[in-house]
């Protein structure tokens, strides 16, 4: 989605347990990551719309009209490059549901786990 070739990649992170979205946020921050953060996914759409985003970390059990699978594919459709890293605790995710190119991440997931998958998409 970004252009720029020299700059701090902004990563949006989408949860709405505000103790695992700080979290990992802090994780990113503090790895050298611009983060943006959204409590749901219809928050998070609007950032994806509004904002340079180089890659999504999104829950998929939120409140709101769109769940975490319709961001990750509202994003896909749009910008089909951004990296997608989808987490969840409920035993029922449907991986399959995931658009190409995604990565799944069964809660609770290490921040450093997180990390050094941003890292290596970068």
């Amino acid at each position: 989605m970004s252009t720029q070739t020299n700059h701090c990649p902004r990563i949006l992170v989408v949860d709405d347990d505000t103790a695992i979205r700080r979290l990992t946020s802090y994780a990113l921050r503090k790895a050298g990551f611009e983060v943006l953060e959204a409590c749901t996914a219809d928050e998070g759409a609007r950032h994806v719309g509004d904002a340079n985003i180089d890659a999504i970390v999104t829950d998929v059990e939120m409140p709101g009209a769109l769940n975490g699978y319709d961001l990750a594919w509202r994003t896909h459709t749009r910008y089909p490059l951004t990296p997608l890293f989808v987490v969840s605790s409920s035993v029922g995710s449907d991986r399959r549901e995931l658009p190409p190119h995604s990565r799944f991440f069964e809660k609770p997931v290490d921040p450093g786990i997180l990390v050094a998958e941003m890292r290596a998409g970068s």
